[in-house]
């Protein structure tokens, strides 16, 4: 390959099998963004749990407060989270060695953040809805699927040559 070309597909099989749960992950990050957000211009269940959870600990002024608090959080992990499956399908399309460990490393705290949010509690009730909370994790689950096959890619070449009796030097 000339070094001024371009990689118009994946290197290997394994990053190929990967790109669409990469796609999934990044629809699914989207749509857990955008549900708390909806849910603050439409039903907000978001205030009704922190009324639940703070009842009597603290004043309504204090839940709005703490309301746009946890709106801004979500977006902001969202956005951020985003960001890391954009780039996770740019170094999948590149074929950048760098992506295996860093999707792990990222599919790790993608998962303790998700299940932070969807478990923390405070004075006995969680403080998210758990429709949140259910939103959060499911990314992780796509990622965990992506991680999964770009650990397990497709037979090298090397092996298929040799799996065909082809042993030794190619040129020979």
């Amino acid at each position: 390959m000339n070094t001024t070309e371009r990689r118009t597909e994946p290197p290997h099989t394994g990053t190929a099998r990967a790109l669409p749960a990469l796609w999934t992950g990044l629809a699914l990050t989207v749509a857990a963004t955008l549900v708390p957000l909806v849910d603050a211009v439409t039903a907000d269940i978001l205030t009704d749990r922190l009324h639940t959870v703070y009842d009597g600990e603290i004043s309504g002024p204090e839940i709005d407060a703490g309301r746009t608090v946890v709106l801004g959080y979500l977006t902001v992990l969202g956005v951020l989270a985003a960001g890391c499956w954009l780039w996770a399908l740019y170094a999948a399309r590149r074929g950048t060695r760098l992506l295996r460990p860093a999707a792990t490393v990222l599919l790790a705290l993608g998962w303790c953040v998700a299940l932070a949010d969807a478990l923390i509690t405070e004075y006995g009730e969680t403080v998210l809805p758990p429709l949140f909370g259910a939103a959060g994790i499911l990314p992780c689950v796509a990622g965990t699927v992506a991680v999964l096959r770009l650990r397990r890619p497709g037979r090298p070449r090397e092996r298929d040559r040799d799996a065909r009796g082809m042993t030794g030097n190619p040129r020979t």
